[in-house]
């Protein structure tokens, strides 16, 4: 089984990385955000981004910083799929969790753009909750970065990739980190 995590700031393509999985890999994909919009669901609440946030605190004081790993390394394994990818891993209490459990078929992938293009991707994408200005975009990555540990979270992936151009270059460098992987390669 082969399951690839997807760590990155907001706007550095993991969507569009995780789509391509999905589309022209065979890969069944969901994301930590699924989790998290589940769990809301569950619970009665309507799924703001507010609302996430707010039910993602709340079960990190109670289950640990870790429990979204937790709970997609459970999804993981009662998958079918030999080809897995888990979206939006932002700790590294979730990264430990889904290493634990998943053992050596779990590869962080780190997917990273600069500031300048990834505000440029979220004015274009236009998703409830984007930034409008810059300055509220480098305050907003700024928070994420501070909130979840992100950096210590990025330094702890298998590979890199950098997302810089368009989405066919964003393509091949997948092409190429899946051939490598197949090899036994990161």
């Amino acid at each position: 089984m082969l399951i690839l995590g997807l760590t990155g700031p907001i706007g550095s393509g993991k969507d569009v990385f995780s789509d391509y999985l999905e589309e022209e890999h065979d890969f069944e994909t969901f994301s930590c955000g699924d989790v998290i919009r589940k769990i809301a669901e569950e619970e009665g609440l309507e799924p703001t981004r507010e609302n996430l946030q707010m039910l993602g605190k709340k079960r990190r004081e109670k289950e640990g910083e870790g429990f979204l790993g937790k709970k997609a390394a459970e999804i993981a394994k009662g998958k079918d799929s030999e080809k897995l990818a888990v979206n939006g891993i932002r700790n590294p209490e979730e990264v430990e969790e889904l290493r634990k459990r998943l053992s050596d078929s779990f590869t962080l992938v780190y997917v990273k753009a600069d500031e300048r293009t990834r505000f440029k991707r979220l004015k274009e994408r236009g998703r409830p909750g984007d930034p409008e200005s810059f300055n509220d975009f480098i305050e907003q990555d700024s928070s994420e970065r501070e909130k979840f540990n992100t950096e210590q979270t990025f330094s702890m992936a298998d590979t890199e990739l950098t997302n810089e151009g368009t989405i066919d270059e964003l393509h091949r460098k997948i092409d190429r980190l899946l051939s490598k992987l197949k090899q036994g390669k990161r």
